[in-house]
């Protein structure tokens, strides 16, 4: 099934801010080696007993405290939309270029 890029684009006028913070958090936030290392400091904070009463991991909580940033920025949704779209248009490796509606 092909689905259009502009529909892609389309369906993100649909979200709120706070779905554009984590959508974006999620593509920024997740790198092989963030998470490693979240995983790692899960793990010592197990074994140290340190570890918070909540079974939130630090993947969890960086990607929370990365997405209220954005929530909190003085960014406009409008380029939070944009900055979204560029995101899942590398992901998906499209042309990024906002695309005009043949007519």
């Amino acid at each position: 099934m092909y689905v259009q890029p502009w529909t892609i684009f389309a369906g993100l006028g649909a979200l709120d801010r706070r779905d554009l913070s984590n959508l974006i958090a999620s593509f920024e936030a997740t790198t092989l080696l963030s998470m490693s290392m979240d995983r790692v400091s899960d793990i010592l904070s197990r074994f140290q007993k340190v570890g918070r009463e909540t079974e939130t991991t630090a993947f969890a909580r960086r990607l929370k405290d990365a997405a209220d940033t954005l929530f909190a920025s003085e960014a406009s949704e409008r380029a939070l939309r944009i900055r979204l779209w560029v995101k899942m248009a590398e992901a998906l490796d499209i042309d990024a270029s906002l695309l005009t509606l043949p007519r």
